[in-house]
């Protein structure tokens, strides 16, 4: 899977340790409804204007399992 942030441009392939799945009702709060457009982490902490944290993430997924442990569980 390749993607690009729409909003900064980063670029990512695979299961990138900026990438995250959130639960479908926070997406469409960040996306403003557009189910097609990727999203960097940072960039979906800019549009909340907060942090992600662990009850944001779908569970069990191993793209947030990466994100959690590399930047929630510190």
């Amino acid at each position: 899977m390749s993607a690009k942030c729409i909003d900064c441009g980063m670029s990512y392939d695979g299961f990138d340790s900026h990438m995250v799945m959130l639960h479908n009702y926070l997406w469409e709060e960040v996306s403003a409804g557009d189910l097609s457009i990727c999203l960097c982490d940072k960039c979906i902490e800019k549009r909340l204007g907060r942090r992600i944290a662990k009850e944001d993430l779908i569970p069990n997924l191993p793209v947030n399992d990466l994100y959690i442990q590399m930047y929630l569980d510190l």
